[in-house]
């Protein structure tokens, strides 16, 4: 996790604080997660150790279903993440090793640079982030998401949002709601070990 490496490297900040670290895991999307606890030490934490780092690490909406999260979405008129407005059924890292096909042709597609260093590591260290196939045989077998062009794009690849994240009321909330759930299995179950 990037938390990981950013208390890995023993920041002052960190230090002598409390700390809680609030992430998105629940329990219906996989069986992995399923084991995790809703509220527990971070494995970054030390606060017996030589920099006494408290750490907590609060899985705040563990028990939800993907339903309860969406209705959560519209009920409060929020803006989703960009990659759900491109089409991905879940947000994770970009290039996620358990990245469907669909998924590696819409990476290819709308993050041309970085899909080739990915797929260069591939070639260079002589192995695939999939068991079988490299990334561009999966994206040759992928259609990208047809909805990851334009404006939304921009908002996805970008490093800072600056939009409202409170819209309108109505504004497409429940064409959301429908996608994500009209989403084929594989885009949204996924086993992540983490």
């Amino acid at each position: 996790m990037v938390t990981d490496l950013l208390f890995s490297t023993n920041d002052p900040k960190f230090q002598n604080q409390r700390t809680l670290v609030v992430t998105g895991e629940r329990a219906e999307e996989s069986s992995s997660r399923a084991r995790y606890a809703t509220f527990e030490q971070h494995r970054a934490d030390g606060r017996g150790g030589k920099f006494a780092r408290h750490i907590d690490h609060w899985r705040a909406v563990h028990s939800w279903s993907e339903a309860r999260v969406w209705q959560i979405i519209e009920r409060f008129s929020l803006q989703v993440h960009p990659a759900y407005e491109l089409g991905y059924g879940r947000v994770s890292c970009q290039f996620c090793v358990f990245g469907s096909k669909n998924q590696w042709a819409t990476n290819r597609a709308i993050a041309p640079r970085a899909f080739g260093r990915v797929a260069a590591y591939e070639h260079d260290f002589g192995v695939t982030i999939d068991r079988k196939l490299t990334i561009d045989a999966m994206a040759d077998l992928g259609v990208p998401y047809p909805a990851a062009v334009g404006t939304w794009v921009e908002r996805a690849m970008a490093s800072t949002w600056d939009a409202p994240i409170v819209v309108e009321t109505g504004n497409s909330q429940p064409e959301r709601s429908a996608r994500a759930a009209a989403l084929p299995e594989e885009e949204h179950e996924h086993d992540h070990p983490s």
